[in-house]
């Protein structure tokens, strides 16, 4: 006995050992397990565990590599991004003033149509675009301070002109050669930049202000103008559904442009990004762009993104010809890019605005609106009618034995019954119509420049129309459902919308005493009874 206790502490210490190792992250750690007892067979389930664990850890070390590979793809993706689409000019040249890479603004500065031409001729011809006393300046000036900041130095473009610009730079010096880093500005049109600048804050000025998307639509088409003045274009939103686009602001006339499209007609909108055309013969029409009789047609197709979410997109036609329409689009593609961000920023502000609104408006089981809208409604259209001496008219109506309904067959048939009728109206009323849910299993209708005969003949086509349409499946069984109707006008009922409820409320009441599904109109003299 005296020998067995040692070695079982032995054996529970090493155990001990194990775990605390396998706690500080060592999951190579193993137990040496000789024996059958309990601690033997505790050790061998404690090694198959760790050999999960390493399995699991080398699994989530290889996950953790991918990841940081693609990170890096990613950052390189944006980084190139930002690179061939900035305003500026960037560039990266060697000592001797060769560039090694610039982007599209650097190539159009120097009056190139794109970066590998410039390229071409820097490696072929060496540093026709520095004056050789500013190139030295720029590197004295490097050598001493590192970076240089607002450089004001000459440039010469293709043509041999000369143009001032404005330099950011910084030198970086390796084993044998000096790389030379920055972006520059065209001194003659900073104050064409900070024109724009101006004018796209005074546009989200005055779109921070709007209460809609629908008032920002005319701001939009008017700075639309005055920041692509050599352009035509649209921009178009996504409907409710969020399948198609919608034509909700033009200017200048666009060619060959559909008013509404299916999202997948464009191009930008399927990848995600812009997308410009200007050869046909190498990229394809976006569908909502009709190619006949506009083969010569240049465009740019921006998607407006906000929050990760497409809401919509930015066209523009530049007024170019195809032969220099390449050149063109890529000088508006900046432009394009800024004034899109700005766009997809206030319009998704705005349309939560009215998603706020509308579900302060409305029946969340019907879509109906509810009984605050309809009240204001009902408010603006009285005062409406007496100011042009026309009628306005109500209808209140009323499920018939809707409780007995529900009780027999559940209250989700009942929410069903509740949404048949409710599109059923939809479909029946006048555009200019406004349908409310009440409350409970009670509607309201507004009818605007309706009078008292009109208003009654209209309800008794729906009281008929629901009779005779409206129908609930429920399991193997067709519900049908009737209606009472009470209907009221002003001013012959009265000149608010309490008296006119008053006075709909005690016309259903004798709808419903007088056997239900039928449609009454208010007394006349109860009315004025009621006013007094």
């Amino acid at each position: 006995m005296n020998v067995i206790l040692p070695f079982l502490g032995m054996k529970i210490r090493n155990l001990i050992y194990a775990l605390q190792q396998a706690a500080n992250g060592d999951y190579s750690i193993r137990i040496e397990n000789g024996g059958q007892d309990e601690i033997g067979q505790i050790a061998g389930y404690f090694n198959n565990l760790m050999e999960r664990l390493s399995g699991l850890d080398q699994h989530v070390h290889c996950l953790e590599e991918q990841f940081e590979k693609r990170l890096a793809e990613r950052t390189s993706d944006i980084v190139r991004l930002i690179f061939d689409n900035c305003f500026e000019g960037v560039f990266i040249m060697g000592s001797d003033g060769r560039f090694l890479s610039v982007n599209h603004s650097m190539a159009r500065m120097l009056g190139y149509e794109g970066p590998r031409y410039l390229l071409q001729e820097s490696a072929d011809v060496g540093t026709p675009f520095w004056e050789s006393s500013e190139l030295e300046r720029l590197k004295t000036e490097l050598v001493q301070n590192g970076v240089v900041i607002d450089f004001k130095t000459v440039l010469r473009r293709c043509d041999g002109s000369v143009i001032c610009v404005s330099l950011n730079a910084k030198a970086y010096t390796g084993s044998t050669t000096t790389i030379i880093e920055g972006f520059c500005k065209e001194e003659q049109r900073l104050g064409q930049r900070n024109v724009w600048e101006s004018r796209m804050h005074e546009m989200e000025e005055f779109l921070h202000l709007c209460h809609s998307t629908h008032e920002s639509y005319s701001i939009i088409a008017k700075y639309a103008e005055i920041l692509f003045p050599d352009c035509r274009g649209g921009v178009f939103l996504f409907d409710n559904e969020w399948r198609r686009l919608k034509e909700v602001v033009s200017w200048g006339s666009p060619e060959g442009l559909k008013m509404e499209f299916d999202q997948e007609e464009c191009w930008a909108i399927k990848r995600g990004k812009p997308y410009s055309v200007c050869n046909k013969a190498i990229k394809p029409f976006c569908g909502h762009v009709e190619i006949q009789p506009f083969e010569h047609l240049v465009y740019l197709c921006t998607p407006l993104i906000a929050q990760g979410k497409i809401l919509g997109l930015l066209h523009i036609q530049p007024r170019l010809s195809i032969d220099n329409g390449c050149i063109g689009l890529e000088t508006i593609m900046g432009l394009a890019a800024i004034f899109a961000d700005y766009l997809s920023l206030s319009l998704a502000n705005l349309k939560f605005q009215d998603w706020l609104r509308e579900q302060s408006m409305t029946d969340p089981l019907t879509g109906l609106f509810n009984r605050r809208f309809m009240k204001e409604f009902a408010e603006k259209e009285i005062s409406r009618a007496r100011r042009n001496h026309t009628s306005f008219s109500l209808i209140m109506l009323d499920i018939d034995h809707f409780k007995r309904f529900n009780d027999i067959y559940g209250h989700d048939v009942g929410d069903a019954a509740l949404k048949e009728i409710a599109d059923f109206f939809r479909k029946r009323c006048r555009k200019s119509d406004v349908i409310c849910r009440y409350g409970g299993e009670e509607f309201v209708i507004l009818l605007p420049d309706c009078s008292l005969e009109d208003a009654v003949t209209i309800a008794n086509g729906l009281c008929r129309g629901v009779r005779e349409q409206v129908r609930i499946l429920h399991h193997n069984e067709t519900l049908s459902l009737t209606v009472s109707m009470g209907v009221a006008s002003s001013p012959v009922h009265g000149s608010s919308v309490d008296n006119l409820l008053i006075a709909a409320d005690s016309a259903l009441y004798e709808s419903k005493s007088g056997g239900r599904d039928r449609v009454m109109a208010a007394k006349i003299q109860s009315a004025q009874a009621e006013r007094q």
